[in-house]
């Protein structure tokens, strides 16, 4: 079996980044699951001391441009559930003085 290429991990990373911005979570992290396999394959796969370094950093920061969108969409679905719990809070007191 041959194992995944550097531009197999772009694609995947590209999927990966689509699935983050439709909100399709459960690809998402069937997408993660898969690129860090395959990531960790790749890394095996090349020689310690000859690995380019260059495509690899390349890898890192589209990686890392994607974790920071889902920590943003982490962040601002943890914000309209504090505000929905505050909206509930609110009525319930409204309701309980009305």
């Amino acid at each position: 079996m041959i194992g995944p290429s550097l531009q197999m991990l772009y694609s995947e990373l590209d999927a990966l980044s689509g699935a983050v911005e439709e909100g399709r979570h459960e690809d998402a992290l069937q997408l993660m699951s898969d690129y860090d396999r395959d990531l960790r394959t790749f890394m095996d796969s090349q020689d310690k001391g000859g690995t380019a370094l260059d495509p690899l950093r390349g890898l890192l920061t589209q990686q890392n441009t994607i974790l920071e969108r889902m920590r943003q969409c982490r962040d601002e679905a943890a914000a309209r559930l504090r505000q929905l719990r505050q909206s509930t809070a609110a009525a319930r007191a409204y309701g309980t003085t009305a």
